[in-house]
């Protein structure tokens, strides 16, 4: 079975969701995040991504230089990689995954994880602090989560 095979089957079981016939699917959730799920014809691979941010005005080269230091080794950004979005100029956090690795369970878990980390990242991106430079650090910040949770 296809990737786009699979993922059409997983989005039925969440609920009214599909893919159209670009393999494009477009999920709102709680109204602050659009999220898309794309599995290209004859990729193994499905990508979810979402817009997280837009850059600051003043203050990019700290802004971009933030989510440079924030991707290395997606340890902050549990497994996804920040990217600009090049027709909207938006900062957007996208995660690629092979189908055959999961079941509908996965799947469901997967984009559970992904919609709460862009949750985290739109409210960090969004603090005047956070756009300008990274904060400091007073060692009470939560340890990263490694990887999106399957």
């Amino acid at each position: 079975m296809s990737a786009q095979e699979q993922v059409r089957n997983w989005l039925r079981e969440i609920g009214p969701l599909q893919l159209d016939e670009n393999g494009v699917a477009s999920l709102t959730y709680d109204e602050t995040i659009q999220m898309v799920i794309e599995a290209p014809n004859g990729s193994p691979v499905f990508h979810l991504y979402a817009t997280v941010s837009t850059p600051p005005g003043e203050g990019r080269e700290a802004f971009y230089e933030l989510l440079l230091k924030k991707n290395f080794l997606t340890l902050e950004t549990n497994g996804a990689t920040f990217a600009i979005n090049e027709r909207t100029g938006e900062i957007v956090l996208c995660y690629s995954q092979p189908a055959d690795n999961l079941d509908a369970q996965a799947f469901k878990n997967l984009v559970g994880s992904f919609i709460e980390t862009v949750e985290k990242w739109q409210e960090r991106l969004g603090a005047p602090e956070d756009a300008g430079g990274e904060e400091e650090s007073d060692g009470a910040e939560e340890p990263a989560e490694f990887g999106i949770r399957v």
